[in-house]
């Protein structure tokens, strides 16, 4: 606002006392050209205030002095009110008593005529006279009486000076404004005909009394008219209701109206001034309007509850969700402290629970649970800044978080599962990121390679495989950055009982986009299982060895079909078969008719468990 009242006044040079906003009770919001000091102070005490509040409309105030000046000044006001009719507060432009837009010329027009041209207010404030020295001090009581008689008389009196000169005045109100304009002239001058010819002294009494009153009435009204007009104007615009119906049709009459006053004097160029400056605060209350309603929406569209907390903690306002997430009513809300509606029995103890959106400061956060409710709430204040730095109260957010943590204490519960389960394993469990650098270790892995964990965590694994495994362990790893994200490798690792075969199947963890972000691995211990397999494959090769150089034929066939599994090349001499021949054919197809009998029963001797020998003919 106060950048506003800057544009304001830079469009508007004339009002060069300054502009400045009062809140409802009297409160200096700002002004322009800025005056720290003076924000926050009151100037309820002005007669312009307490004038323009009793009336509910825009006035030109009573002269007074500018304190920080020393020079007298005039205040036009105009109130500030809402959209509903609040009022808001009020504006106000100040200008010198003394600047040519208000009686800076008087004495320029006035010097050369006879007697003096004085101009007071009803309750005796001087605005303008002869002796500077007495501007903006009081009449006596007696002149006071005096003036106010002929005011509401026949608008003649006599007044006497301090040094005794007896003066005749004639008193006319300037309208619209509580001001009298007076056209004084000696008693001695007036009277001076009279005492030189008594046959004409009470004409020209007559006729000095009647040029004073009618210099007076020209005068009056030929500084009042436009200003009576532009007070009016002032006062119409500052009673409309800018929010209500048909408020901007009659802000058009109001404005149009100024603008009829034209001319090319200060008061015609005054009137301007004020009509640009209300065209702009129109425009600028209707922003404020707009903007106080997208607020009210959003208030009340958000899912957190919003609480608007007074500096006791009291409940100002809450929106809907704040009436829905804890089951209250607008009736039920207001007016109360906040802490026994919003955390229940914990409200007990407002050490631990923190009651601190009534005054700890700019900022408070907080987790605490609702036993009543059964739910979990996250608390989070901010502090309302207030005029001059002062703090009103507090904007108190709350947030329903019992299913974050709910799933808090799944993760928790499941993680602890977890860690069971690979602290108890003789697998071996590993993370590590892109770069191969531990993340995690489990005991057991820790245990074969005979390094502590904080020995292994943030170290490469790759260093531990051998030599001659690593370019297999690369590409097989290469896997993992495509679905289904798997591996499984087969390596050598230099443990603490030496290099030992460790097979790990992998997997890769991916983020929220997809991408690999870390590897899990399980290995397990497979040097006894090569081992034995290399035993048996030396086994095996010791026993073919064997029967493929022997002189006697030998065969192995299925029962009870005969089907051959194996023959050695001796077997096949012995029939003159190829090994592919001799593997078609059952065994049975192999011997003599006459002697099937014989063999099957040598067979199930031997398929008994008993031993058999015989002679077959083949």
């Amino acid at each position: 606002m106060e950048q506003q009242l800057k544009r304001m006044a830079e469009i508007y040079p004339k009002f060069e006392n300054g502009m400045f906003l009062l809140d409802p009770s009297g409160l200096l919001w700002t002004d322009y050209p800025s005056h720290p000091e003076t924000h926050g102070g009151s100037f309820a005490f002005r007669q312009y205030f307490q004038e323009t509040v009793r009336l509910g409309r825009g006035i030109i105030g009573e002269p007074y002095r500018s304190a920080r000046t020393g020079q007298p000044v005039v205040t036009f006001t105009a109130p500030l009110r809402s959209a509903t009719g609040e009022s808001l507060g009020l504006l106000a432009c100040s200008v010198r008593l003394f600047s040519s837009l208000i009686l800076g010329d008087l004495p320029a027009h006035y010097n050369h005529v006879s007697g003096e041209l004085r101009l007071w207010t009803r309750s005796g404030l001087i605005l303008h006279d002869s002796n500077p020295e007495r501007i903006m001090t009081r009449l006596t009581d007696e002149a006071l009486s005096a003036v106010q008689d002929a005011h509401r008389g026949i608008g003649l009196a006599r007044l006497t000076a301090p040094d005794g000169q007896r003066s005749l005045v004639a008193v006319a109100e300037v309208p619209a404004t509580d001001w009298l304009v007076a056209a004084l002239q000696s008693e001695a001058e007036a009277m001076a005909p009279m005492r030189a010819a008594r046959n004409r002294i009470f004409l020209g009494l007559i006729l000095g009394v009647g040029a004073a009153i009618g210099f007076g009435l020209i005068a009056v009204r030929r500084i009042t008219q436009p200003l009576a007009r532009l007070n009016r104007g002032i006062g119409r615009f500052g009673s409309l209701n800018p929010g209500g119906n048909g408020g901007g049709r009659e802000a058009e009459e109001v404005l149009r109206d100024l603008e009829a006053i034209g001319g090319g004097d200060e008061i015609g160029r005054l009137a301007a001034s004020f009509q640009h400056m209300a065209r702009r605060l129109e425009v600028t209350m209707a922003e404020l309007a707009q903007s106080a309603s997208d607020w009210e929406r959003t208030f009340d569209a958000t899912a957190e509850a919003i609480f608007v907390l007074d500096r006791e903690g009291r409940i100002q306002r809450l929106n809907q969700a704040a009436l829905g997430m804890f089951n209250l009513t607008s009736a039920q809300a207001v007016g109360r402290s906040w802490p026994p509606l919003l955390l229940g029995h914990a409200a007990a103890d407002p050490e631990r629970e923190g009651t601190a959106p009534a005054g700890a400061g700019p900022s408070y956060h907080r987790e605490c649970y609702h036993s009543e409710l059964n739910r979990w709430f996250e608390l989070t204040a901010t502090a309302l800044a207030g005029a001059a730095g002062a703090q009103p109260g507090s904007l108190l957010v709350v947030a329903d978080i019992s299913s974050r943590k709910q799933a808090e204490q799944a993760l928790r519960e499941s993680e602890e599962k977890y860690r069971m389960l690979v602290e108890g394993t003789t697998d071996l469990v590993v993370k590590v990121d892109l770069e191969g650098r531990f993340l995690f270790v489990s005991p057991s892995y820790c245990e074969m390679f005979g390094k502590s964990e904080q020995e292994l965590l943030g170290q490469a694994f790759m260093p531990l495989v051998h030599e001659q495994d690593r370019a297999a362990t690369i590409r097989a790893m290469e896997d993992l950055y495509r679905p289904p994200h798997t591996c499984h490798i087969e390596q050598r690792a230099l443990t603490r009982h030496g290099w030992r075969w460790l097979a790990w199947a992998d997997k890769a963890v991916l983020d929220s986009s997809g991408r690999v972000e870390a590897i899990i691995g399980v290995g397990r211990d497979t040097t006894g299982r090569r081992q034995a397999d290399e035993a048996v494959a030396q086994s095996e090769e010791r026993y073919r060895s064997l029967v493929e150089n022997t002189l006697d034929g030998y065969f192995i066939a299925e029962y009870p079909s005969g089907r051959l599994l194996f023959a050695n090349q001796t077997l096949c001499s012995m029939f003159r078969y190829s090994i592919h021949e001799v593997l078609r054919n059952p065994i049975w197809d192999m011997i003599a008719p006459d002697q099937h009998d014989l063999a099957r029963k040598y067979t199930e001797q031997l398929v008994s468990g008993r031993s058999a020998a015989g002679s077959s003919g083949y």
